[in-house]
């Protein structure tokens, strides 16, 4: 579950506990993952909903999970499993196990889940993809936000690029 939650936040670009851990099933349709604000008394950190594309690699390791735990687990897609005393209860928080396994991976003592998300929404600047369509795919709602990862490609991107590229710490953590 935890190497799910680490492509979610690395190739979504979701945040981690305010929209990662608020998935259900229903939310992943037609190759996107719907990202809703105002269900179950829970807002989004901008209070508005978006859809954002899976990757073929996240898709299916979806897929993967959703045939393990789907049946008989409740809404969520990040549960507690069958057997535990809240099984089919939504995880509310993931911070330490991501840390403990960043730390068996190896990566910089600094390294955060929510560096991933860091690390989705540099990747598409990096590739040419135009403001406009970042802030959608990040869910910022101000561009000003979108804007300041157009004029970080100095130390900040750096420093996740550097982390990326000298051990692809992703596989480290998901085992893939």
């Amino acid at each position: 579950m935890l190497a799910l939650y680490a492509l979610v936040l690395g190739e979504a670009g979701l945040r981690c506990e305010s929209e990662a851990l608020w998935l259900q099933w229903p939310d992943m349709k037609d190759g996107f993952l719907e990202i809703v604000s105002g269900r179950n008394e829970h807002r989004t950190k901008s209070g508005k909903s978006r859809r954002v594309p899976l990757s073929p690699r996240l898709a299916a390791a979806l897929r993967s999970h959703a045939a393990q735990f789907r049946l008989g687990g409740g809404p969520w897609i990040f549960s507690h499993g069958h057997g535990e005393k809240a099984a089919g209860n939504r995880i509310q928080k993931m911070r330490a196990s991501f840390r403990a396994a960043a730390m068996r991976a190896g990566l910089p003592t600094g390294f955060h889940a929510h560096d991933l998300r860091h690390r989705a929404i540099t990747l598409l600047v990096e590739a040419g993809v135009s403001p406009t369509d970042v802030q959608a795919f990040a869910g910022h709602a101000d561009i000003a936000m979108t804007m300041g990862y157009f004029h970080a490609m100095g130390q900040h991107v750096a420093r996740i690029r550097e982390v990326w590229n000298s051990g692809q710490s992703l596989q480290r953590i998901t085992g893939n």
